[in-house]
């Protein structure tokens, strides 16, 4: 089985400490009822000493999938236009954490299930020192649709976030696919499956 690496400008050869990042979730809400406008209150703290910024990525990211009794606050952009003046994010479903709390607002479609959950892919580039090592983090949290519910970190768990419900996550094994190149034929996944390691190098709208 081949897994497709998606990177961006770092690679990372070892661990940050655990406690870099501090995250917290809660849904702010005594009572929930249908038609009602709703927030979760999401906290992402960074250690003393370590930096987002510094990294070269402006803030921690997170992506949020949503069970289908929520709609997420926000306008869904589609257009080219759209997504390069947000950076490429698929807001309202994924959006950069330039605060330490930030106020993630939805309305309830629907009675929710019994287990139905948010889910909170939150991820970030930190580094103390640039120049010397900067390392890649991701949590994952589950936060039941519930009064007052507190988010809960999760493994294995997969999420679906924004419009198109099969994106590629961190782990995943890939579908085959093929890329154009500038002058020679399309390369294909298929043609190094189970010969090498494959990174795929994505640029947000640096250029």
């Amino acid at each position: 089985m081949t897994h497709v690496l998606a990177c961006s400008l770092i690679l990372f050869v070892s661990q940050p400490p655990g406690d870099v990042l501090s995250i917290s979730a809660t849904l702010d809400a005594d009572e929930l009822s249908v038609g009602s406008h709703y927030e979760i209150v999401l906290k992402v703290e960074i250690k003393e000493g370590w930096s987002a910024a510094s990294a070269g990525v402006p803030a921690p990211l997170v992506q949020i999938d949503v069970p289908p009794s929520v709609e997420l606050s926000g306008k869904v952009l589609t257009a080219q236009r759209e997504l390069s003046r947000n950076e490429f994010l698929q807001a309202p479903f994924e959006r950069l954490l330039k605060n330490e709390e930030e106020h993630i607002g939805f309305s309830l479609v629907t009675a929710p299930g019994a287990k139905e959950q948010i889910v909170l892919n939150i991820m970030a580039y930190v580094s103390q020192d640039p120049t010397v090592d900067s390392f890649f983090i991701r949590r994952r949290f589950a936060l039941d649709v519930k009064p007052r519910a507190q988010a809960v970190g999760v493994l294995g768990v997969k999420s679906d976030w924004g419009i198109d419900k099969h994106l590629l996550q961190i782990g995943d094994p890939a579908e085959d696919f093929s890329l154009p190149k500038a002058f020679d034929p399309p390369i294909g996944l298929g043609n190094y499956l189970g010969q090498k390691n494959i990174i795929v190098m994505t640029y947000r709208a640096h250029w």
